[in-house]
């Protein structure tokens, strides 16, 4: 077993990689549990912050399940992101929802809910039990 001396200090640069890693991680972990720029609202009406105007692109037929007609989506978090397509990292931001809003549940496809808005836009939310709730 090698003794270093009281004096000799630790290389501190071989955690330099994994301190910028938890740093990536904690960034993007950050902006997306929450982030800045939360809009407020009315409960029945969301306030839609909008980015973009893309339209949301259509999953495959096969994948998609009918969620049914006038099912509703509450939104449980603030802020919520919608997406133009049904995932992280393809999908842009084209808006995001307050807490309390109401939606329109259109289709559930793979951990995603296409859902509008009552102003007739549309978008995707991840269907994830903390962030809505269908009702």
């Amino acid at each position: 077993m090698v003794q270093r001396e009281r004096s000799q200090q630790p290389d501190l640069k071989k955690y330099v990689p994994w301190i910028i890693l938890l740093l990536a991680v904690y960034s993007v972990y950050s902006s997306y549990s929450g982030g800045s720029g939360a809009v407020s609202g009315s409960r029945d009406t969301p306030n839609l912050e909008s980015t973009s105007t893309a339209k949301p692109a259509q999953p495959a037929a096969a994948a998609r399940k009918e969620a049914g007609k006038n099912r509703q989506v509450e939104v449980l978090v603030e802020p919520l992101n919608l997406r133009s397509a049904p995932n992280r990292s393809g999908g842009n931001v084209i808006g995001t929802l307050t807490k309390r809003s109401v939606l329109t549940l259109h289709e559930q496809n793979n951990g995603w809910l296409r859902v509008s808005l009552p102003d007739g836009r549309s978008g995707y939310v991840a269907y994830d039990k903390r962030y809505v709730r269908i009702k």
